[in-house]
């Protein structure tokens, strides 16, 4: 076994507590066993590569990452299997031996190896995934299907979001985006067994476009990389919630897939789940029939469809998002449920959004229940969760927003189809909404400042 490096005392006192690992054998099978001391751990919390005979598993414990990175001391097939015992937080992953020798030791320690870091330093991990198909959804937007190598365990958050990685004319180029399930084509009902081996992507492809031109024209066996996760979207955050409101915009509504699959199926409290899409014209509309069914199969969700450019045989709602349509739209299921609201789509669209929703909001006075905190001993905070693509000039997203601590907290997702930036807001009452950007808190803003400014206050320039 590998001897093992000791965790700073700092990072120690900062983050959680220590995991371990230790590893077994048999004749036929090596078995690395990680003991992460934590009860909230599950298939989504482990990321297990191994190629050219190194072999990394990342485990997610809340903001940092428990890394065990070595070169095997011999050959091992290509599938693993991850299993994970939740209710003790241990994760045992088996690889198969090509040949039945005694192994004397694991192997050598690589980069970042028995280390927990945070999850910020960890840096962008990718491995190649096999594109299996791809097929029109509307006139410009495809799923995308693509398959983990048997060597790799990854299972993307609801959430949270990949970077896809093309080579085009001898230059990398790395684009975010947020996949969906197979579900969708489904009628929203996960499956009982997942082959938790492909990914879905939704992606709006523009003719003019740099990357999704190249990745459009792809065939079927060629290879994307594709990144480890990234966002701290926590499910936790539901817990108790009772009323959801999504606002999507096109492709912004891939973010909200998962979580209206989620909701519906793991929050027992929910009340209420009201979608309104915001689309151009009936056939930009994404899985229209989809979404239809599933409002007549659940009646706890309903969903409203927008058109800014409709025929004149368009029966349902007109416009652009406004004061008007959401002061019908973001009505509570009961006067002071706990509520949440999700917006995503292009920044001007996550804006106006942003403004009509919080100027709803301040305006009554059951704001304490927009918490999501499930213990109710701890200090009320108020906070809103929106998604929304970056303006001009802005290139990538922060990796973090992180809240000042205590019971609050500030949830975050980047649009789907560009390169987004992340905007959180906590209130610790009414008037006195916190930004933060990492470690860095952007100082108080006013309501007015806020509901001139929202949207604009974070991000990273282009380089």
């Amino acid at each position: 076994m590998l001897p093992k490096s000791q965790v700073s005392d700092a990072l120690a006192k900062e983050g959680p507590s220590s995991p371990s690992y230790d590893w077994f054998q048999t004749d036929s099978l090596v078995t690395i066993v990680i003991y992460t001391k934590q009860k909230d751990i599950n298939l989504d919390s482990i990321i297990v590569d191994h190629q050219d005979n190194s072999f990394r598993a990342e485990t997610v414990i809340k903001d940092f990452s428990y890394i065990i990175h070595v070169g095997l001391s011999h050959e091992v097939e290509e599938d693993i299997s991850v299993r994970v015992v939740e209710n003790v937080g241990k994760i045992e992953i088996v690889l198969k031996k090509k040949e039945t020798t005694s192994w004397k030791h694991l192997g050598h320690p690589l980069e970042n190896h028995n280390s927990l870091i945070p999850r910020k330093d960890t840096g962008l991990y990718y491995r190649k995934c096999q594109l299996i198909s791809k097929e029109g959804v509307t006139h410009d937007t495809k799923l995308f299907c693509l398959m983990l190598p048997p060597s790799a365990h990854l299972q993307v958050p609801t959430g949270q979001h990949v970077y896809l990685k093309l080579t085009i004319t001898g230059t990398e180029i790395v684009k975010p985006y947020t996949p969906v399930s197979d579900f969708l084509l489904s009628e929203f009902k996960e499956p009982v067994l997942l082959n938790n081996k492909y990914i879905y992507f939704l992606i709006k492809v523009y003719p003019d476009g740099l990357f999704t031109p190249e990745l459009d024209h792809l065939q079927i066996g060629d290879s994307v990389s594709v990144s480890n996760p990234e966002g701290n979207f926590k499910t936790s955050q539901f817990q108790e919630l009772e009323d959801l409101f999504l606002l999507a915009a096109g492709t912004g509504f891939t973010p909200m897939a998962k979580i209206l699959n989620y909701a519906l199926t793991n929050i027992p409290s929910l009340r209420k789940v009201k979608l309104m899409f915001f689309n151009k014209t009936e056939d930009d509309i994404i899985w229209r029939s989809q979404l239809e069914k599933l409002a007549f199969k659940d009646k706890r969700f309903d969903v409203e469809f927008v058109l800014s450019a409709p025929t004149s045989e368009w029966n349902g709602k007109r416009g652009h998002i406004s004061p008007a349509l959401l002061s019908e739209f973001l009505k509570r299921s009961l006067d002071k449920s706990k509520v949440l609201i999700c917006i995503c789509g292009p920044t001007p669209f996550t804006e106006q959004g942003m403004r009509c929703a919080w100027r709803k909001v301040l305006n009554h006075s059951h704001l304490p229940s927009l918490r999501l905190h499930s213990k109710l001993t701890q200090p009320v905070t108020k906070h809103l969760c929106f998604w929304h693509t970056a303006p001009p000039g802005v290139s990538e997203p922060r990796r973090s927003l992180n809240s000042s601590g205590g019971s609050s907290r500030i949830l975050w997702g980047p649009h789907s189809q560009s390169s987004g930036l992340c905007h959180g807001l906590q209130f610790k009452d009414s008037k006195t909404p916190t930004s933060r950007v990492g470690n860095e808190e952007r100082g108080l803003y006013s309501k007015s400042h806020l509901l001139k400014n929202s949207g604009c206050l974070l991000g990273s320039k282009k380089k």
